[in-house]
């Protein structure tokens, strides 16, 4: 057996609990040993090689059968014979009934999937209609309701390899789509305060924006940090200084009342206090010779409440320079925020002609995780009959473009 160096050795399984089955797999594994390794041996000795590898059992099974003496020496008469004594006594009709009983397994793959249905329809006797009845069944015992509607939606000339083809490809994109989520915190607004830079006892003391009172640079000094705002019921501040309370007050001492914008414009932001959800805040400070920069992100972790989130987006014209017409951006109305945010990734995909600006900015997370910042730029932006010149701070997020309260008035 030198042509059989390096290669495992056929063996048949006599206790198997799907004796039918593990025959099948033994003769088809045979065969391949036969075509290649000892493809040069003669007939009657491939009789001998499958007579060891069947053991015992199989030699003694042998001794019992009514064989020529040219039928022992022939591989393939012997191996009929054993199949016929392997193969069970099976009901066609109910092999059918337990094919339409199989369904896809929650964390199965489609490969193994389908390689049931196939040992199963191998059983019921269909002819040539076995592959229109796999398909049948695939569609049926498929998890994702997804490849179910496409599956149903492809006429008569679709086929089982086709429809293979359709479940391999959705398969592969649903674990690309996974290594694209990502845990980084998100910024959802930005603002500024002005530090005094009087002095060594000035530059100790600021005035807080969310207390209105006057203490160190520190935000744990701050005597809102942790208290509840009892107009909008956000954490971090009281009501006497909400920016949701300020920009409603300005609104009604509007003269007039202007005419309601369309839905396609934005929709109507309703805060309601939120006492229930749990609230994480991030801070990111920078420091340059005239102004600090607070971005804070609130991101609700938990929400107990039955209502839904409501957000408010607009659609804006961007005119970049030195190149002609416009582009759109979609962006999130931000009443609260003072300042403007441009994803990275959304300012990697406008055409060249923007001046990237540097920022001393150092923005972290309350775990102090880093988020990459790139800077500011300046863009013209055009929203109905209503200009102009904003800025933008550039940071690596998977937040929206955010309009801050300055840009909406």
């Amino acid at each position: 057996m030198s042509g059989m160096t390096g290669i495992t050795v056929p063996a048949l399984d006599w206790d198997a609990e799907d004796l039918p089955t593990a025959f099948r797999r033994f003769r088809n594994y045979v065969n391949h040993v036969f075509n290649g390794p000892l493809a040069e041996q003669n007939e009657e000795a491939k009789a001998s090689y499958l007579m060891l590898w069947l053991g015992p059992v199989g030699i003694e099974l042998f001794d019992t059968f009514s064989l020529t003496e040219k039928q022992k020496k022939e591989v393939k008469c012997i191996l009929d014979r054993f199949e016929t004594h392997c193969a069970p006594k099976t009901n066609f009709r109910l092999a059918r009934y337990n094919l339409t009983k199989l369904k896809q397994h929650e964390s199965e793959s489609y490969d193994n999937f389908i390689a049931r249905l196939r040992i199963q329809a191998d059983k019921c006797k269909f002819g040539s209609s076995k592959c229109e009845r796999i398909l049948e069944q695939l569609i049926a015992g498929a998890t994702h309701e997804k490849v179910q509607e496409k599956l149903l939606a492809k006429d008569e000339k679709f086929t089982l390899d086709n429809a293979i083809d359709l479940c391999r490809t959705f398969e592969a994109n649903k674990a690309h789509m996974a290594e694209f989520v990502s845990e980084k915190p998100q910024i959802n607004a930005v603002r500024t305060s002005t530090v005094n830079r009087g002095g060594p006892q000035a530059a100790a003391q600021m005035d807080c924006s969310y207390c209105d009172r006057t203490h160190g640079y520190n935000r744990s000094q701050c005597p809102a940090s942790r208290s509840i705002c009892s107009y909008c019921g956000k954490m971090g501040h009281w009501a006497a200084v909400c920016r949701g309370k300020r920009y409603q007050n300005r609104e009604q001492s509007f003269p007039s009342v202007p005419p309601p914008p369309s839905p396609r414009e934005y929709r109507n932001v309703i805060r309601r206090p939120q006492p229930h959800r749990a609230i994480h805040e991030v801070l990111a400070t920078a420091v340059s010779d005239e102004e600090q920069l607070m971005f804070d992100s609130v991101r609700i972790c938990s929400n107990t409440t039955t209502g839904v989130r409501k957000e408010a987006f607009v659609d804006v014209h961007v005119t970049i320079p030195r190149q002609p017409g416009s582009h759109s951006m979609h962006a999130k109305i931000d009443t609260g925020a003072d300042g403007n945010i441009l994803p990275l990734r959304c300012y990697k995909m406008l055409p060249p002609g923007l001046s990237l600006q540097k920022e001393n900015i150092r923005i972290s997370a309350y775990n102090d995780y880093q988020i990459p910042h790139h800077g500011s730029v300046t863009m013209n932006i055009q929203h109905g009959s209503c200009e102009c010149v904003t800025k933008f701070y550039v940071i690596e997020t998977d937040s929206p473009i955010i309009l801050g309260l300055p840009t909406c008035e």
